[in-house]
């Protein structure tokens, strides 16, 4: 027999995470009540992930996925695994009970382990002894009046359209500098024939291209591994910039325990890929060929801080208009790269209206 529910765990784990990860005072009560549980201060730098998404690879999980695990960035052991119960009558899978895969994996890794259950959940007495529990009742005891904004659960759960006239700050101002967006564009149109001429000449067959905020290069599948090599935006606001451009290696057992070791000096770890910085070259794994030939093909290359900040407007810009208008600003002069006035003038009017 099933039991009634007023909600799905699968549900609310994915609001809890986006809730969390949104900086607010919501966020920062909650790690405050983490902190007190598992005897330590939480890193304000942590960021929680759906295991839907990103699971644990230690062999003890047994392909298990437990429902958020909290990372600091660049760091591969999670600061928690935490089980999420929404319902009173919902039962404990046997991985998740005594003795079952959860215990065992926070227990030989030393990661806190916490449950959060409503206060009177039925198989508290079935959840691991070293378990920290934390009730709902006491999360909405500690975060009253601290509220999310609504507009964050929308953007992060409903694929919207945004309007084209939606234009922000950043994309306005990135508009308006033509010598910058010019730089850009070049960069990029530089990166990708390059990265394309090396994946050619090793036969690495591409799996697809990617050019948006979140990455601009190539990914493709080496050896049963998947790989992203090129620019990562998101990444720009890293203090040296190191990992700005990159090879990503997909955090896969075939490969992780090669990788876990490595500290943030030397590989960054985020969202389930680890970044291997082009500009270091003391670090070769993964598919090493294609690493040392594109670290020679792009050793000299220089992106100042300014310029790495303004992809993520670029890109964002360039998805807002439409990618054929917006690559039409740019025109080939025997080999040399200039701005289209024409298309210039139309398109900062729109922008800017």
């Amino acid at each position: 027999m099933g039991y009634m529910s007023r909600t799905n765990s699968n549900s609310i784990t994915s609001i809890f995470v986006a809730a969390l990860n949104e900086n607010s005072l919501f966020r920062r009560r909650v790690l405050q009540i983490f902190g007190k549980k598992i005897g330590k201060p939480i890193d304000s730098s942590v960021k929680f992930y759906d295991c839907t998404y990103s699971p644990l690879l230690y062999d003890e999980m047994d392909g298990k996925e437990i429902d958020i695990i909290v990372r600091s960035p660049g760091k591969h052991k999670p600061e928690m695994m935490i089980e999420i119960k929404a319902n009173i009558r919902e039962p404990l899978q046997d991985s998740q009970k005594k003795k079952g895969e959860y215990e065992i994996t926070a227990r030989n890794h030393h990661i806190p382990l916490i449950y959060i259950i409503p206060k009177n959940y039925c198989h508290k007495s079935e959840i691991p002894n070293i378990a920290k529990t934390i009730t709902w009742e006491s999360i909405l005891e500690n975060v009253e009046n601290s509220q999310v904004s609504f507009n964050t659960q929308i953007s992060r759960f409903v694929e919207i359209e945004e309007s084209e006239n939606c234009f922000n700050d950043e994309e306005k101002e990135l508009m308006q500098n033509r010598k910058q967006l010019l730089q850009i564009f070049e960069i990029s149109n530089m990166v990708l024939t390059k990265i394309q001429k090396v994946l050619e000449r090793n036969n690495r067959k591409e799996y697809s291209a990617e050019q948006d905020q979140w990455g601009i290069g190539y990914y493709y599948n080496f050896k049963g591994i998947w790989y992203f090599l090129g620019i990562c935006p998101y990444l720009a606001s890293l203090e040296n910039g190191n990992y700005f451009l990159s090879m990503a290696i997909t955090e896969d057992k075939k490969n992780w325990r090669e990788l876990e070791d490595f500290t943030p000096s030397h590989i960054y770890f985020d969202k389930g890929y680890y970044y291997l910085s082009i500009f270091n070259s003391k670090i070769i794994v993964g598919d090493k060929k294609v690493l040392s030939e594109i670290r020679e093909e792009l050793f000299d290359i220089s992106i100042s801080r300014d310029n790495r900040k303004k992809f993520t407007p670029f890109y964002s810009l360039r998805g807002k208009v439409g990618e054929l208008k917006f690559d039409n600003l740019f025109i080939n002069d025997n080999d040399k790269y200039e701005i289209n006035n024409k298309c210039y003038n139309q398109l900062l009017k729109r922008i800017l209206r």
